[in-house]
């Protein structure tokens, strides 16, 4: 399993669209069978569980699992 942590990025824009871009490289750099576990900082990710549906539906990811505490886990898989 990969485990990317994004709780501690600085983007200068917008989050949605650091999300975007580093899951679409992130695509490239995993194969089918290889589960990734995103971390994401809740208050700068604030968004539901339909939202991030769609965003890695747009990307190429399934969703596995998803847990939301004081941070946001995804467990998701490349389509």
């Amino acid at each position: 399993m990969i485990v990317e942590d994004y709780r501690r990025i600085t983007c200068g824009g917008d989050p949605f669209n650091y999300l975007i871009g580093s899951l679409k490289g992130l695509y490239f750099d995993t194969d089918s069978n290889v589960e990734v576990k995103l971390i994401l900082d809740s208050n700068r990710f604030n968004y539901d569980i339909e939202k991030f549906i769609k965003i890695l539906d747009y990307t190429g990811f399934n969703l596995i699992e998803y847990k939301k505490n004081e941070d946001i886990e995804l467990r998701i898989r490349k389509i």
